[in-house]
């Protein structure tokens, strides 16, 4: 049971806890539990943690609860992803890993914040808008574009043309979530594109489903496919 008195110092000691526990389906929901504003605070800080596993959780749960805070106060949901975004500029001078990650996932989690921030999402791949040129940055808002488009693809629909060209992409890890992502939104007349990437042996990191996979390019571009083709055949 969390005590929902809990200081600041405390809930950073409980959470610091929850993010290690082994079994996160419970830890997630009591950190659910704690004052949302003080537990964001922390969590926010934790998200370019370098151990993986830490850094994910950080996100999922900053994700839940930003949204659980627009719930009963959208203007304060609304300050959370503008400090994010913040973060992504050179102005800020903070270091931005797990930024955009976050932003996706806060954004799958809640319809109207999606509505507002998914642009400025999708500004972040655009040659044109806000791109992150470093390639971590990069994959993270591959991934974060992916997140929301698992939820609501009919936001995501439009960057289709910005993530071609990632497609040819120095970087193993850009062409592999560019290609992942595709698989939500993608339709059969970008397949082709697809196909030049099946026996691409470079390597993504992909976190889903509470995991990170070590995975090929091809093997991700494979799947995304498949997903395009099952969801362009006519229903019976």
């Amino acid at each position: 049971m969390i005590n929902r008195k809990l200081g600041r110092r405390s809930i950073k000691r409980v959470i610091a806890d929850k993010l290690k526990a082994d079994d996160w389906d419970i830890a997630f929901s009591e950190i659910l539990q704690l004052p949302i504003q003080l537990a964001l605070n922390d969590l926010l800080g934790r998200i370019l943690h370098p151990d993986e596993q830490i850094k994910w959780r950080a996100v999922v749960a900053s994700g839940a609860l930003t949204a659980k805070l627009a719930d009963q106060d959208m203007e304060a949901g609304r300050v959370i992803l503008r400090r994010l975004t913040w973060n992504l500029t050179e102005e800020s001078g903070n270091c931005a890993f797990g930024t955009p990650e976050t932003i996706g996932e806060i954004l799958a989690n809640h319809s109207q914040l999606a509505q507002e921030f998914a642009p400025i999402l999708i500004s972040y791949i655009h040659p044109m808008g806000n791109f992150l040129e470093y390639e971590p940055l990069q994959c993270g808002a591959l991934w974060g574009l992916g997140r929301l488009s698992q939820v609501s693809p009919e936001l995501t629909q439009g960057s289709v043309p910005l993530l071609l060209p990632l497609l040819k992409s120095e970087d193993s890890g850009v062409r592999g979530m560019a290609a992942w992502v595709l698989g939500f939104i993608g339709t059969e007349d970008i397949v082709d594109d697809l196909h030049k990437l099946e026996v691409d042996q470079g390597i993504v990191r992909l976190y889903d489903n509470g995991t990170v996979n070590e995975l090929s390019v091809g093997s991700v571009t494979k799947a995304s496919i498949n997903s395009i083709v099952q969801r362009n055949e006519p229903s019976s």
